[in-house]
């Protein structure tokens, strides 16, 4: 499925829910809004609160400047824990229940808001698929963290002789740690981006009584080779949101911005689930 399929045929059917289905997908783009927000809130607030980062002093030493930076990642790890707890335990689920009301208004289906719910009736097979998805963006984090303390230790060493004054290191260190993120940053993106409709899947009547960890190999396969085709769809679902925010008196991103980015992410869902099905019947047939 190209590029041009993928957005058109998304396009199209996501027009058609919000036509038939627009109150529906109002309120669950609000609460994914919320899911997705609040975590990035908490994080941020604990990230600007006083003493999150250790002030630089004249009288800072070398082994003090290693110390600091690993009470700075340290104090991140421990922000990180408690995000992955607010993720499993609510917004994941909530966000996902929202997100099959979205597949059954693509698929012009009665939409229930009691559907919201359905990721704590099937709490293991959801768990499993929550369990691996965090995993997915833990990994790359603790790999980051053990690597950004490695290369501030290698910076520390070979800064002692050029700089007089120790205090100096610690904004390079901190400049180093991000930079040595990247990497990590985007492998995270792409696992992220490879399960990401398996909380759909395990949640989803049409594709039987899934585990978690069957509905996260359905998402690889669903997502195989499709890396562009949904990099372009997501681009125009944050294009579509970006411009809401000037409509209406702002109200348009509540009532138009929102709903889009919902309805496209549920109409490429069920496009592949399609595709994928059709292919498995054609194969069924030829034998």
């Amino acid at each position: 499925m190209r590029r041009q399929v993928l957005c058109s045929d998304a396009r199209e059917l996501a027009a058609k829910a919000l036509e038939h289905h627009r109150p529906a997908l109002v309120w669950v783009g609000i609460l994914t809004a919320l899911t997705s927000i609040v975590p990035l809130i908490l994080g941020a607030v604990g990230l600007l609160r006083p003493g999150a980062v250790p002030p630089s002093t004249p009288t800072l030493q070398a082994d003090e400047a290693i110390q600091a930076l690993g009470s700075v990642l340290a104090s991140a790890g421990l922000r990180a824990v408690g995000s992955i707890g607010f993720l499993l335990l609510l917004a994941l689920p909530l966000s996902y229940g929202a997100a099959y009301i979205g597949v059954c208004a693509v698929r012009n289906e009665r939409t229930r808001t009691s559907d919201l719910l359905l990721p704590f009736r099937r709490p293991i097979a959801f768990g499993v698929f929550a369990l691996l998805l965090i995993a997915s963006g833990l990994v790359p984090l603790v790999a980051w963290i053990i690597a950004a303390v490695a290369v501030g230790v290698v910076v520390t060493l070979a800064m002692l002789g050029s700089t007089p004054d120790p205090a100096d290191m610690m904004l390079p260190m901190l400049w180093t740690v991000m930079l040595v993120g990247v990497p990590f940053i985007f492998i995270s993106i792409y696992f992220q981006f490879r399960l990401v409709f398996a909380g759909i899947a395990a949640i989803d009547p049409s594709c039987g009584r899934l585990g978690g960890w069957a509905s996260t190999v359905l998402s690889w396969r669903l997502t195989r080779g499709q890396n562009l085709p949904l990099s372009w769809v997501a681009w125009e679902a944050l294009v579509a949101l970006g411009a809401s925010v000037f409509r209406d008196f702002g109200l348009g991103i509540v009532t138009r911005g929102l709903p889009e980015f919902v309805a496209l992410f549920c109409a490429s869902y069920e496009l592949l689930l399609r595709r994928l099905q059709a292919q498995s019947t054609s194969r069924q047939g030829s034998q």
